[in-house]
């Protein structure tokens, strides 16, 4: 009778899952993913993203704990071909909660997880980056064009592209002559998105004047 239960229970499941809509359940088997591999295949493909990335986003990060995933309709929007979906996911853990937007598109037939325009937490501490020296952290961000120059960056605006994170609320200086500046800057100057998404390496200045101010290095614009 148990095992009967048992049996019963994971049919209802599979019946729940098969009848959400393709792009929830993108969202659903990104986040039940349990390892980066398995991640990575929930992902929208591409040749900017590399396997490497998602081993070296998740190093610190536990996967797969996931108890329970509700998705909020009234939240959730459509905007050309990308869906805006706000989850709710409960900690198997402690049963602690939050909530996050993910970006499922339609790609090459397949729904799947818009990664790099997902809003993450980075494999990576500012905090500890500022603190205690940590070495500079790479990663994918969004960021908008800025006008604000202040502490080491304050005459910097002849040299150096300001750019915001749109997530960490961070303002990243770009020197205007490294390779892939003026393509950032030409995205961030016309976006219609009002964000463009870019990879680099973020790190403190030596001074270390203000925790809200990097230099940003290696940077990339990112296309799918």
């Amino acid at each position: 009778m148990k095992a009967l239960k048992i049996i019963i229970v994971a049919f209802v499941a599979t019946l729940i899952s098969a009848c959400s809509p393709p792009q929830e359940s993108a969202v659903e088997n990104y986040l039940n993913a349990k390892t980066p591999a398995e991640r990575y295949e929930t992902i929208c493909q591409s040749d900017q993203i590399e396997l490497e990335d998602l081993n070296s986003e998740y190093k610190d990060t536990s996967l797969g704990n996931i108890k329970d995933i509700a998705f909020d309709k009234d939240e959730s929007t459509k905007l050309d071909n990308k869906y805006y979906i706000l989850a709710t996911q409960v900690e198997k853990s402690d049963g602690s909660s939050y909530e996050n937007y993910y970006h499922s598109v339609k790609h090459n037939g397949e729904w799947c997880v818009d990664w790099v325009s997902t809003s993450r937490t980075p494999g990576f501490s500012f905090n500890d980056m500022y603190l205690n020296g940590a070495k500079g952290g790479k990663g994918f961000f969004r960021v908008e064009l800025s006008s604000y120059y202040n502490f080491e960056f304050l005459y910097a605006k002849r040299t150096h592209y300001s750019l915001t994170d749109i997530d960490f609320g961070k303002n990243y200086y770009l020197n205007k002559d490294s390779p892939g500046a003026k393509k950032i800057f030409n995205c961030v100057e016309s976006t219609n998105d009002g964000y463009c998404i870019i990879s680099g390496t973020v790190d403190y200045p030596a001074t270390k004047r203000d925790s809200e101010v990097l230099l940003l290095d290696n940077a990339r614009l990112i296309y799918y």
